[in-house]
């Protein structure tokens, strides 16, 4: 039997009452004090909520289900009418303190609700329009094999004037979560309604299927985002919403980080040469530092780099296409390189090319380093190349300078030509770097020709190594046991304060060279961790294309 004290503190009106009075670290106190307090003040008094069932039990006992992390069920949100009033007004007061929601579109692992429509018409029971009037920030989680992702139904739950964040979180995989035309633009016209154009967001990451949106339709749906992205600093977003009518809305809001999303296994093309044409006022995209190009067209990304003043305040440039190497000609790669060199402002640059099959993996675009130099005489921090292979005999050494500390290279943090050979020439001059923790390049038996002059020069810091770790021969363990010691040898001599192994690259299974280069890696793998230097616990390997 409970006592007076156990009954008094159960009250639901109570505990509402003491969480409105409570500011979240309070509550987050309290909340580990107990059990029954850990219920009363779940996530900063209903503030955080990750996660949307705990909310939904208290509308209606059928909503009370716990995930089992497998076969997760599927729920029935049951229509108005079949809901008890005071528990209503309950649900809407617990949901009145949400300000920040995470929930997950994964139905392998959590609970997928269905229904969401009938929770609509619940605010009207509290005179409110609106069932989470104080939510700022809104995120979605999708997993990894879900592809499509309804964001609507829980924009009607969200959209208020004080709504600062929509957040579609991309899933792990390259294939980030698409959502229809309709949904898109129902989500953003329930935005510009609900508040008669008032509400500013901050964050918006939200893509549109590429095959459903043409021009006519893209008109739709940026009509209302036109509406709702006044103050916007973070823009995440599929290919399909660019035309050149965002673009010229996006040069006078305060934009900070522009993301597109291209889609590898989609062959959408559009004209997008009309983007060089654009006429955008005094001090466009003055406040853009961050341009982030993943998986799109390279014709795409060379037409909105060439939009005036775009990328001219950019300071991280990741640009990622999808074309086949060798569809990309050579002469457009290097179009390409002087296209990027003319970002004045960089500190960051990656560089990749997306690789569709197996077949492409060996192929590389040899450059000779001249066509670098624009990009090095810019003094980047970050410089990031993939499918890259430098023509020229001495390869890394054309960017030896007599004084590496007043070189090109002397910002640099992290330098990554993923399909370079490193020599022990390269490796001696990168350590008199000052600032380079992070270094990329192939690691194979051209480590072991001995340097031109004895080793002086050592990694000052803890250096992070990524290699793909391609030998082009199979391993005999009776005449290449020494290539082994020696790149062992040398590598542990070069970072007496530690190293970090990083393998850049994933192994096919049943594929000759990668199971040929595995060989290699695990004989470097077990002298590396005998030295005491920090390695991956396994190679990572994945079923062919």
């Amino acid at each position: 039997m409970q006592t007076i004290s156990q009954r008094f503190w159960a009250i639901q009106e109570m505990q509402l009452a003491i969480i409105q009075h409570l500011d979240g670290q309070t509550c987050r106190h309290m909340a580990i004090t107990s059990r029954a307090n850990y219920q009363r003040f779940l996530a900063h008094g209903w503030q955080e909520l990750v996660g949307i069932g705990n909310l939904f039990a208290i509308l209606h006992d059928t909503l009370s289900v716990t995930p089992t992390g497998t076969n997760c069920p599927t729920v029935e949100i049951p229509p108005r009418y079949e809901l008890n009033k005071t528990r209503i007004l309950r649900f809407l007061a617990h949901a009145a303190l949400v300000k920040t929601i995470d929930v997950h579109s994964n139905p392998d692992r959590f609970v997928h609700w269905q229904g969401l429509k009938h929770l609509h018409g619940l605010p009207v029971t509290a005179n409110r329009t609106v069932v989470m009037p104080a939510v700022t920030h809104f995120r979605i989680n999708v997993g990894k094999k879900h592809k499509r992702v309804e964001v609507a139904p829980f924009i009607h739950l969200v959209a208020n004037l004080g709504l600062q964040e929509i957040w579609v979180s991309p899933n792990i995989s390259q294939l980030y979560p698409r959502s229809s035309y309709e949904d898109v633009t129902e989500a953003l016209d329930v935005l510009s309604w609900c508040s008669g154009g008032r509400v500013s967001l901050r964050r918006l990451a939200i893509y549109p299927d590429e095959q459903l949106s043409r021009d006519r339709k893209i008109g739709y749906m940026l009509d209302p985002l036109f509406t709702v992205t006044a103050d916007l600093r973070s823009l995440t977003t599929s290919i399909a919403l660019f035309c050149h009518y965002l673009i010229h809305h996006l040069s006078v809001v305060p934009l900070e980080r522009l993301e597109v999303q291209g889609h590898p296994l989609d062959h959408y093309k559009r004209d997008t040469s009309e983007f060089a044409e654009v006429e955008l006022g005094e001090g466009a995209f003055s406040n853009l530092r961050h341009l982030l190009l993943q998986q799109v067209p390279i014709d795409f990304a060379c037409d909105l780099l060439r939009v005036r003043s775009l990328a001219n305040n950019v300071v991280v440039l990741h640009m990622e296409t999808y074309e086949r190497v060798y569809e990309l000609a050579q002469q457009r790669f290097l179009d390409t390189l002087q296209l990027l060199a003319q970002c004045t402002m960089l500190s960051e640059l990656t560089f990749a090319v997306t690789i569709r099959n197996r077949y492409e993996i060996y192929t590389t675009y040899r450059i000779m380093a001249a066509s670098l130099q624009p990009l090095i005489q810019q003094g980047l921090e970050v410089l990031r190349l993939s499918h890259v292979e430098i023509e020229d005999s001495e390869g890394f050494q054309q960017f030896h300078y007599p004084d590496p500390v007043i070189s090109y290279w002397a910002n640099l943090r992290v330098l990554t030509i993923t399909r370079q050979d490193l020599t022990a020439n390269d490796m001696q001059y990168f350590a008199q770097l000052p600032n380079l923790v992070e270094l990329g390049g192939n690691v194979a038996l051209a480590l072991t020709t001995p340097p031109n002059k004895p080793a002086t020069n050592v990694f000052a810091k803890e250096l992070t190594l990524s290699s793909q770790y391609r030998f082009f021969r199979h391993f005999d363990p009776n005449t290449d046991s020494c290539f082994i010691a020696a790149i062992v040898s040398f590598l542990d001599t070069m970072t007496p304060n530690g190293m970090v192994m990083k393998i850049d690259r994933l192994f096919i299974i049943g594929y000759v060279y990668d199971e040929r280069d595995a060989v290699w890696l695990r004989e470097i793998l077990e002298g590396l961790k005998e030295s005491g230097k920090k390695t991956p616990t396994a190679l990572e390997w994945v079923s062919a294309l």
